[in-house]
């Protein structure tokens, strides 16, 4: 009955057949009150259902629509019904079975449910797929309110038009369809489609927790490409997956796991405002399940660039709406958003990016009586005259986190005055002025020496308050860094010790904050140190200090220690060409939280110390007692000047040093030798026959002898290969699928045993 109901409204409102005289007060038999588009249609169906008077039904309706600011919202939700009274709708139904049509029917608002899933949720026949397309390019018969997310392939297989081309013909503003990036997996090795349950988990939670942060701002989240003003786009991927254990009786199979949303236009496919978080392997193994070890799902509004990705998104839905906003009369009911148009305006026009920002940010509190209407402005200013003197306070973190609080808060208040539904010339003139003053007190504020110092202190703290003579004085940090340290790493999930991280903040000069670009453009700008290159150039000096000298000239501290001590005497003679400048956004949203700035984290991640430290160690460990030798010069050492063969051996420029023995297959006698180096190649003359190529890399020489020790790795060739008479031969020997011979790994007793 609810379907026939539903059908009969969409007749009585689209088509015009109830043009009947309105019923008189008397005969009117119901109260229609909603708050919702939806509300209001489930309303007049149980109205008609008991007997109301269609006309007075009609009426009603548009009365409450019109109290409730929802006309607009009201006639889609017509249209959408409509929608299945159809008779391409028809033609769907048609064409699937019973259970299929159950399928459908539970996705439709007639049916009274909604439905969150994919339009190819089965797969649909041709026949069925022009039907389909038929039915969402009919402007008569709109299909607007059902979120069903589409796989991007699915643009081309119902639609006709790949992805990236697709247009939307009827565009609305602020509607918006979620579609599922191509190759998007759910498991590694899976397509998105395999699980459709697990797949949803993770987008509805991205989605929904998107939805829920722009609050009234969201859209409307259609399953109708062709009325969609932005795309949703949504991708899950598993980058990497391997075994993660010390043994191979240990080892579980584990997986990185990299999520992203982004919001992009729908006519020019421009990105609008994106956000990705990523979980790795080794820090996000919760369990056991029966293929493998599981990563967390990346929660993305743990991410501390999602309030900025909010407020992008909550920008362009206002400026999507803002066109048909701006002129609407103003009462109490719509007064939030024709208010917020007009803002967004505002911003538009406005030059200085500190009043862009105030405007852009959205009215707050908003109340209107009579003809007056009250609001509160955020304005971005930290209030520094309302808090004790910088230079007065003991727990300085707590006077910034202080500053950064009042920076969230809608401080402004403002009132204007509105004459028959518009906001006066004077009430705009002095909200214009009130801004450009609030704007200018906030970027004066943050231009403040104590406030930039804080922030400094918080982004690039000294690990010393005075300057280190030595290095013991920089590998025994103040506490004030150390507990800076604990702080920041807790964001990071690292674990370095402050002593180990203080070299890399010692050399840090030119501090500056840029304000020029408002509060959302803020960024602290330093020179420090390149974080990776240090580390991985200093561990490597440590490394071959240890390797070129003798077992009982080595130091008798752990090679950690060593490494602490290098890094902090490198930090002391730091040299302006070891140095970069490193810009770190700080755009106000994600500081009202107090947390550390994503790329700043991504500064900390970069210096890998501990597990540096621990390659360090292990590969001093199997450093034999002897001192290491030069490395020989690239080309032949032994044989290969004669015969009728040439055998040219090449090395890719991402190997290490390699050694070459060629050996006879006949007598097992090596009859050339050479050395390469990486990217480098060697030609040599043998006799024609069949010949072992083996060879072993590594980065320490020992001689012929001792090659490169235990720290080599070592391959024999599987079968012999035949070098033929006036002919030339090339082989890339690599372990890898680069390589052009068959090799096996083998110990180095086993190498020298066969080639010397």
């Amino acid at each position: 009955m609810k379907r026939f109901f539903a059908a009969l409204l969409s007749v009585c409102l689209l088509t015009g057949c109830l043009m009947l005289p309105a019923a008189s007060e008397e005969e009117e038999t119901f109260y229609i009150y909603s708050e919702s588009a939806f509300g209001l249609l489930r309303n007049v169906g149980e109205a008609l259902a008991e007997g109301a008077d269609p006309a007075a039904v009609r009426a009603k309706m548009a009365q409450v629509a019109e109290e409730m600011d929802f006309q607009q919202e009201f006639e889609f939700a017509c249209e959408n019904v409509a929608a299945y009274d159809n008779a391409n709708y028809r033609k769907i139904r048609r064409l699937l079975d019973g259970e299929e049509q159950r399928r459908l029917d539970i996705r439709t608002p007639a049916a009274g449910d909604s439905y969150w899933g994919s339009w190819s949720a089965y797969e649909m026949p041709e026949e069925l797929n022009d039907a389909a397309r038929a039915f969402l390019e009919d402007p008569k018969a709109e299909y607007c309110f059902e979120p069903f997310w589409w796989l991007e392939t699915d643009f081309k297989s119902v639609l006709g038009t790949p992805f990236d081309s697709f247009k939307p013909s009827r565009p609305r503003a602020g509607y918006a369809c979620v579609v599922i990036r191509k190759g998007a997996q759910i498991l590694p090795d899976t397509n998105w489609k395999a699980d459709e349950d697990i797949s949803q988990e993770a987008l509805y939670s991205a989605v929904s927790s998107l939805a829920w942060a722009l609050e009234e701002d969201a859209p409307v989240l259609t399953g109708n490409p062709n009325l969609a003003s932005t795309f949703w786009v949504f991708d899950l991927r598993y980058p990497f997956h391997g075994y993660y254990g010390d043994s191979a009786e240990d080892a579980i199979k584990g997986y990185d796991l990299d999520i992203s949303l982004s919001v992009i236009s729908a006519a020019s496919k421009e990105p609008i405002a994106e956000i990705a978080q990523s979980e790795k392997l080794s820090s996000t193994i919760y369990g056991w399940e029966d293929w493998g070890a599981a990563p967390d799902v990346p929660n993305l509004s743990q991410n501390t660039k999602y309030e900025t990705f909010v407020r992008d998104v909550r920008v362009a839905l206002g400026r999507e709406r803002s066109a048909d906003l701006v002129n609407r009369k103003i009462n109490y009911a719509n007064a939030p958003k024709v208010l917020n148009a007009l803002l967004l305006k505002q911003a538009d026009a406005a030059d200085d990016p500190w009043e862009k920002a105030i405007y852009e940010a959205g009215a707050r509190d908003i109340d209107m009586e009579g003809e007056q209407l009250s609001f509160s402005l955020r304005t971005f200013d930290p209030r520094l005259e309302e808090m004790s003197p910088y230079s007065q306070e003991e727990n300085l973190d707590s006077w910034l986190s202080q500053a950064l609080y009042h920076t969230a808060e809608s401080a402004l208040k403002v009132t204007v005055n509105v004459y028959k539904g518009i906001l006066t010339h004077t009430s705009m003139n002095n909200l214009k002025k009130e801004v450009k003053a609030a704007a200018a007190r906030a970027r004066e504020a943050f231009e403040n020496e104590n406030l930039q110092e804080a922030i400094f202190r918080l982004l690039a703290p000294s690990p010393l308050a005075g300057k280190a003579k030595t290095a013991e004085d920089l590998v025994t940090p103040d506490s004030a860094f150390e507990d800076w340290t604990y702080m920041a790493l807790s964001h990071t999930g690292q674990e370095i010790t402050p002593q180990a991280l203080a070299p890399l903040f010692y050399p840090v000069k030119n501090r500056r904050l840029i304000t020029e670009d408002g509060p959302n453009g803020l960024r602290v700008e330093f020179t420090g140190v390149d974080a990776p290159k240090a580390l991985h150039d200093t561990a490597q000096k440590v490394l071959d200090d240890l390797a070129f000298a003798r077992q009982k000239d080595r130091p008798d501290e752990a090679p950690q220690a060593t490494l602490r001590k290098a890094l902090a005497n490198a930090a002391l003679t730091e040299k302006a060409d070891t140095l970069l400048s490193f810009p770190v956004p700080i755009p106000a949203d994600p500081w009202t939280l107090h947390l550390i700035p994503q790329e700043f984290q991504d500064y900390l991640r970069s210096y890998d110390y501990e597990e540096t430290a621990e390659r360090l160690t292990e590969s001093a460990e199997q450093l034999p007692e002897i001192a290491a030798r030069s490395i020989p010069k690239n080309g032949r050492l032994s044989g290969g000047t004669s015969g009728a063969s040439t055998v040219i051996l090449k090395v890719s420029e991402n190997s290490r040093p390699t050694y070459v023995c060629i050996r006879s297959a006949s007598s097992g006698k090596v009859v050339a030798t050479a050395f390469i180096h990486p990217g480098k190649q060697v030609s040599m003359d043998v006799s024609p026959g069949k010949y072992y190529i083996d060879f072993c890399s590594g980065p320490y020489w020992y001689g012929e002898e001792d090659l490169f020790a235990n720290a080599g790795s070592y391959t024999n060739m599987d079968d012999p290969v035949t070098f033929q008479r006036n002919y030339s031969h090339t082989y890339i020997l690599e372990t890898s699928d680069e390589g052009t011979i068959g090799v096996h790994n083998v110990d180095p007793e086993e190498f020298r045993r066969k080639n010397q």
